[in-house]
């Protein structure tokens, strides 16, 4: 029976994140994944490029997120990086958000 190319990946995904949370990026190779993924190295290179690849694609979502919300939240106001940075400004924004946390 052949395994699809989605199993195969879903696969990679799940093990590259199981092996990055245990072990850490430096700690994990890609040999370690292929392993762990039951295939050869050659094929996770078939789908990933290199560790980096894989690492960022698993990020992604969480980076994507914090983007979203720091949009959200600052984007509007217009505030750029350096001000956000500012203590003062790291003080309003918490008596902010624990204003909106009461009930």
């Amino acid at each position: 029976m052949q395994t699809l190319k989605a199993d195969i990946r879903s696969r990679i995904l799940t093990v590259s994140k199981e092996l990055f949370t245990k072990n850490g990026f430096r700690g994990t190779t890609t040999r370690d994944i292929a392993a762990a993924a039951g295939i050869g190295l050659s094929n996770l290179y078939h789908y990933f490029s290199s560790k980096d690849e894989l690492f960022v694609y698993l990020l992604k979502p969480t980076t994507d997120e914090m983007e979203r919300m720091l949009d959200e939240h600052h984007g509007i106001k217009g505030n750029d990086i350096e001000r956000m940075q500012d203590v003062n400004y790291t003080e309003e924004s918490l008596k902010e958000a624990c204003c909106a946390w009461e009930p």
